[in-house]
């Protein structure tokens, strides 16, 4: 199982006890995960604080190192342990991880904290509060002057709204083929693509044919109630490409 797919696992697992939309869930999931790495080593993967074992994204000490790894075994269960993991236990540290595995461990730590759930509902739900409390309580204990002094530098950059994604062209349009005056004096046809990114971002495929006298563009006659004029170039003006 890849660092992916083991994420994936131990977040569909873990938020089955929370009522959320997983994709919702998953942003903010890395939106705390981020800030908290950001507050603990300005997401430097390889940091090492010098007055203790503290090390990586999320400054995980020899111990808290090893708590991590017993329960990720605890959710994967001891077979599924990848070499990564295993191989930890010995050298107990986590900047020898890649930022992957490093995340890895923080949610898998994270969630099987005791009273974690009392802050995972509120920080799923967006509440910006939880995250600097579960920090605070559970993650680094005992802030000193200094950590708050950057909880309160840093805390701008919290952000737990979730990012609105078309995932589908059928979100734009009903039909598999749109009209486009800019286009029709050019192509036969222009084909939907899957995806609304492709529709903006990806090269369309069209057939070409030989160019025509440029004429006012006007809709055609059955063409159909959503007939949208420019849709591509308005679509990539209103996603900010163009």
């Amino acid at each position: 199982m890849n660092e992916t797919d083991l994420l994936t696992f131990i977040r569909q697992k873990n938020l089955q006890r929370f009522n959320v939309d997983p994709q919702i869930a998953s942003q903010r999931l890395d939106a705390m995960g981020s800030w908290i790495a950001t507050v603990e080593s300005d997401q430097n993967p390889q940091a090492a604080n010098p007055k203790s074992s503290a090390r990586g994204l999320y400054q995980y000490t020899k111990d808290s190192l090893n708590t991590a790894l017993n329960r990720l075994q605890n959710t994967i269960g001891r077979d599924q342990m990848p070499d990564w993991a295993i191989k930890a236990r010995s050298h107990k540290d986590a900047s020898r991880l890649s930022p992957d595995q490093q995340k890895i461990l923080f949610e898998v730590d994270t969630f099987q904290k005791k009273g974690s759930d009392q802050y995972l509902k509120n920080i799923l739900q967006g509440n910006e509060q939880a995250v600097v409390d579960l920090y605070r309580n559970l993650h680094h204990t005992n802030t000193d002057a200094a950590i708050e002094k950057r909880i309160e530098k840093l805390l701008p950059q919290l952000d737990l709204q979730p990012v609105k994604f078309l995932t589908a062209a059928s979100d734009l349009v009903d039909q598999e083929r749109i009209q486009i005056p800019e286009l029709e004096g050019a192509y036969d046809s222009y084909q939907l693509p899957s995806l609304a990114s492709d529709l903006v971002r990806a090269t369309p495929v069209m057939k070409p044919r030989q160019a025509q006298p440029k004429q006012k563009p006007t809709p055609p006659q059955d063409a159909p109630d959503n007939y949208i004029p420019g849709f591509l170039e308005a679509m990539q003006r209103a996603l900010g490409l163009k």
